[in-house]
């Protein structure tokens, strides 16, 4: 699900649950060295609020399990926890729900469901189902869901340094589209609009400031990454401004829609569609195998030097020779 949290299906372990998830906390605390906490709950919806109030409530030890309250007990968690702590309740929906009146995780689950899917859509009504114990998401994400959350595709980072020229612009927003591509191919998708932006450092006043995007739309619906990486440049291109140091850059693919399900062109044959399907599997699945950037555009460049700064980065213990763990003896 992410790169800090996961989902794990219970059924059929025989133990009590709370006891099962300590001795899961204990076990990653001493291989791996991680302070972690579990929340259990009969829906996704409910176990990310179980893991919200294990994290914030220090006196369940990091393990909160719903099941361990009655529905009063239940209720009165909830009413005391911000409606924006529910997972998929962003800042803007977060500010509609509150104008219903709507102001804590209570108010969302005893919403009526009519309303809300008239006003808000099926997906929140989902989560008033979930919050009531009713699961309507598979442990595993299906094509429907992703499709339904994925709307936008943004990848962006700041830069380790001041940026200048236009060159390592490119090769930064070729790299960012380049990601944000392999993600659009692992949930099945093409996107017809692409937006580039890049800015200066809103945090250094003295300097002069300049911000820019640009929209560009596609004539069909793609997920290569050399369509994508060449309209990318062309943004960049056209927003630049010399004599500007530059903080960070970025790209977003939206109008997202599913892989196939696009108009004809005229002019584009079946063919170029299926070679560019072939070679982009063929780049996922080395990239795969042989680590990120394996196989990569070459506009994206050898040895960025704009890169975010990683001087606290652990080692790579698992991925590089020079950087494998050493244990020393005693002779």
């Amino acid at each position: 699900y992410s790169i800090d949290e996961c989902f794990l299906d219970l059924t059929g372990i025989p133990n009590d649950l709370v006891a099962h998830a300590h001795r899961m906390r204990k076990r990653i605390k001493q291989y791996l060295g991680l302070p972690t906490c579990v929340g259990i709950g009969h829906s996704k919806t409910l176990a990310k609020l179980a893991n919200h109030i294990a994290k914030k409530r220090l006196h369940y030890q990091g393990v909160f399990s719903w099941s361990h309250c009655n529905r009063l007990e239940a209720d009165a968690l909830m009413a005391d926890i911000d409606i924006g702590e529910v997972w998929g309740v962003g800042r803007r929906l977060k500010i509609q729900l509150e104008q219903f009146g709507m102001r804590s995780v209570c108010d969302l689950k005893y919403a009526q469901t009519s309303l809300i899917r008239k006003r808000f859509g099926v997906v929140l009504e989902r989560t008033v189902h979930e919050l009531n114990g009713v699961s309507c998401l598979t442990l595993e994400d299906t094509e429907e869901h992703q499709a339904v959350r994925k709307h936008q595709i943004i990848s962006s980072k700041s830069f380790g340094k001041p940026v200048h020229q236009l060159d390592e612009l490119r090769q930064a927003v070729v790299s960012y589209v380049t990601r944000a591509a392999e993600k659009l191919r692992q949930q099945g998708s093409w996107c017809s609009h692409l937006l580039v932006y890049l800015r200066t450092n809103p945090f250094a006043p003295h300097h002069p400031q300049y911000a820019k995007s640009i929209t560009i739309p596609l004539l069909m619906g793609t997920d290569d990454t050399r369509v994508l990486a060449k309209h990318a440049s062309a943004g960049i291109e056209h927003i630049y401004r010399p004599g500007f140091a530059y903080k960070k850059a970025g790209v977003m693919l939206f109008d997202l829609h599913p892989a196939g399900h696009d108009q004809g062109d005229l002019f584009c044959h079946a063919p170029q569609r299926e070679r560019s399907s072939q070679l982009m599997q063929v780049m996922d699945r080395l990239n795969h195998e042989y680590g990120s950037n394996t196989l990569r555009l070459a506009a994206a460049g050898l040895r960025p030097q704009w890169t975010m700064r990683s001087s606290q980065r652990s080692p790579n213990y698992t991925t590089a020779w020079n950087e494998l763990a050493q244990a020393c003896a005693n002779r």
